[in-house]
């Protein structure tokens, strides 16, 4: 920082003093930055504006020897199609700076991702709710978020449903998914599923004789059907009675 001395001159008591006055002097770095592409400079640097005339510089460029203050702005949009989004400061707007530093205008690639829900056994589903960032959306599947830029994150909840969430199509266990390019990404539910275990496997009952089976559920088997085989035509003479039974 330069620093100079001006002079004010004070009347005191009918005498007339001279008292140094310290005006600074700072410097300013203006650069500019893609989301897709990196630094932006050379032939790809974006002109700075003070106020809304072009200094004539590119980024990167450093302004020196400024006092007072300042208000920089640049392009809309980069030279590589991009939307400026924000500077570093975190103003989406004018940057107004009074003292010396690094600033960096940021340039986003904006993107799409559409959320989908899927059942296995069962097929495509709708109506599972969606949060972005922490904070639900209000949106549930299938459903377009667009004109995002940067990273996000979509969570699902682990059960919709009575239907258990497995995984998305990207390979993550975790319901939040992290994205910070476009696509589309499956959330997918697993129904509770069981084996039917009947014993005893077989036996043989007469005409006027009556037996019992005993049908157990097992978890982790597959979602099926339970296929009854009647022989001699004596269905009219077996009842059947399917009965819960406590464990």
């Amino acid at each position: 920082m330069v620093v100079v001395f001006l002079f004010l001159i004070v009347a005191v008591s009918g005498a007339v003093c001279i008292q140094p006055v310290r005006a600074a002097y700072y410097d300013v770095t203006i650069w500019a930055w893609d989301s897709a592409h990196g630094w932006l400079s050379n032939e790809r640097g974006e002109k700075i504006y003070e106020g809304s005339t072009w200094t004539g510089f590119y980024t990167p460029h450093t302004f020196g020897n400024l006092t007072g203050t300042h208000y920089f702005q640049v392009q809309s949009v980069d030279s590589w199609g991009n939307p400026f989004i924000e500077w570093s400061t975190g103003t989406t707007s004018t940057l107004v700076v009074s003292e010396g530093g690094t600033y960096t205008a940021r340039y986003y690639e904006m993107y799409s991702v559409t959320v989908w829900s899927f059942v296995l056994y069962q097929g495509w589903v709708t109506g599972v709710p969606i949060i972005m960032d922490g904070v639900s959306t209000g949106q549930s599947t299938n459903h377009e978020f667009t004109n995002l830029y940067g990273e996000h994150t979509f969570t699902v909840p682990s059960v919709f449903s009575a239907s258990k969430f497995q995984q998305w199509d990207t390979g993550e266990t975790s319901t939040t998914i992290t994205v910070n390019s476009g696509g589309t990404h499956t959330a997918q539910y697993q129904h509770p599923t069981f084996a039917l275990i009947v014993g005893p496997t077989s036996r043989t009952v007469t005409a006027g004789q009556s037996t019992t089976y005993e049908i157990t559920a097992a978890p982790g088997g597959y979602v099926g059907t339970v296929g009854w085989t009647l022989l001699w035509g004596l269905a009219e003479r077996i009842r059947r009675q399917l009965r819960s039974k406590s464990s």
